[in-house]
């Protein structure tokens, strides 16, 4: 995917609300104040109403028909961080949120295209199943326990191999991501989640064209 910073959450199913921040890309000194934001303004697109929305991800962009400063969380700290969207995912099943995730793009890139929008709209589904899966593996009677499940989204065209040459990669920026679900055997009655975003990243800015 096309982004320049990401934050992963999983979150307690029963309220919603996260219980874990895991980033390689952001600091957590103003996470305060984001969950502030989050908790008590009334923004557009947080993960409560992109939840009630029926939908699985949104975009800053989108939800604000282009004009994302009419988001509070945008003008406090998404642009004063560099940053010009965000696209949320929310990964839900049987009606509870068990994690989210929320992806950054640089001021200087545009908003995300509509493809990866529908990118995260399909992973964030199956997220959702799997946390659920590994958060209660005997939730589902007269099936045996879920393997631990591993999530890896990859850019076509990038020659990583995710099918060989000339099956329609088209190379382009913006292009549709394959999706493939491994399972991955643990102990006996060991059991472990674990997800992993394998994408394609912004160049950085000296390498642009």
């Amino acid at each position: 995917m096309e982004f320049d910073a990401v934050c992963w959450h999983t979150a307690d199913p029963a309220t919603g609300l996260v219980n874990s921040v895991p980033s390689d890309d952001l600091g957590l000194d103003r996470f305060e104040e984001a969950v502030r934001l989050e908790v008590w303004a009334d923004d557009l697109a947080t993960f409560p109403k992109i939840r009630h929305s029926g939908a699985r991800a949104e975009t800053l962009s989108r939800v604000t028909r282009g004009r994302p400063e009419h988001s509070v969380r945008y003008r406090e700290q998404i642009a004063p961080a560099g940053f010009g969207d965000e696209l949320r995912a929310v990964f839900d099943a049987h009606g509870g949120m068990w994690g989210c995730a929320a992806f950054m793009r640089a001021s200087d890139r545009g908003p995300f295209p509509g493809r990866q929008l529908e990118l995260a709209e399909t992973a964030a589904r199956h997220l959702g199943n799997a946390l659920r899966s590994c958060h209660r593996p005997g939730a589902v009677a007269g099936r045996p326990l879920v393997r631990a499940a591993r999530l890896v989204a990859a850019r076509r065209g990038g020659g990583g191999g995710d099918g060989g040459g000339g099956s329609g990669h088209t190379g382009r920026r913006d292009s549709a991501l394959p999706l493939r679900v491994r399972a991955d055997a643990r102990g006996s009655r060991r059991w472990r989640c674990c997800w992993s975003a394998v994408a394609t990243r912004g160049t950085s800015p000296g390498s642009r064209r």
